[in-house]
């Protein structure tokens, strides 16, 4: 993984410049193995995997590679208040920060956080969120052609985050009902949204394309594609 990568890189840094801490590089990927296995044993989502072993290696950078049993409380303390008053990251940001740490030190050290009292907490920023009117929306899909304009449309029109439009497939399709089934929303939920009429015609036109073009790669046979289990195969 780019990560353990990563951690390896910075073992080699540091045998050249200070023998005594060359052991630093294999002791974070190995605290990184540790979180990465309770997030698989918490059934959390790839995305979130990657957003813990990305924010343990901003932890790594900061305290510059130290030992990570010679990581302690005052360190992760002045981490949050960098977070809140270099970087002024939002309270959502710089809790998701704390509870990586947590459970980096719970699982991976055997330690619990103390003494974390002495950091300074980011601020709560409440901001309006900016809405495109109905009319900006139709004029940015009409600047829009081909695929990405099918996707603009189901994501507009159906109410659909963009991993969702990502995994769409033929079966998630009911033109019938005029509903679409997204898998793996936030949370790795499934859920049921309406198809708006307008929509089916073009979404039947698609499908009849990537059938030809299916047809055609069987009958050149050519390699298909292999879609992982549970992806909305």
């Amino acid at each position: 993984m780019w990560l353990y990568r990563y951690f390896l890189i910075h073992e080699r840094q540091q045998a050249e410049s200070a023998p005594a801490s060359s052991g630093s590089g294999k002791a974070w990927a190995e605290l990184a193995e540790k979180v990465r296995l309770v997030i698989r044993r918490q059934h959390k989502s790839l995305a979130t995997e990657k957003s813990y072993l990305m924010w343990l290696l901003r932890f790594g950078e900061f305290v510059e590679g130290g030992l990570t049993q010679d990581v302690g409380d005052e360190e992760v303390a002045r981490f949050l208040s960098a977070l809140a008053v270099e970087r002024r990251v939002s309270v959502a940001t710089q809790s998701q920060a704390l509870n990586v740490l947590v459970c980096a030190f719970r699982h991976g050290l055997r330690r619990e956080m103390r003494g974390l009292d002495s950091s300074v907490r980011a601020r709560y920023r409440r901001r309006l969120p900016t809405v495109l009117t109905q009319g900006e929306v139709q004029r940015l899909l009409a600047e829009m052609k081909g695929v990405p304009m099918l996707m603009a449309q189901r994501i507009y029109e159906c109410g659909l985050r963009l991993q969702e439009c990502v995994r769409l497939r033929v079966k998630d399709l009911d033109l019938e009902q005029c509903t679409v089934t997204a898998h793996g929303g936030k949370g790795d939920k499934d859920r049921l949204t309406i198809l708006p009429e307008i929509l089916v015609p073009s979404l039947i036109e698609h499908v009849h394309v990537g059938r030809a073009v299916y047809d055609k790669d069987r009958t050149d046979n050519l390699p298909g594609v292999e879609v992982a289990a549970g992806a909305g195969t």
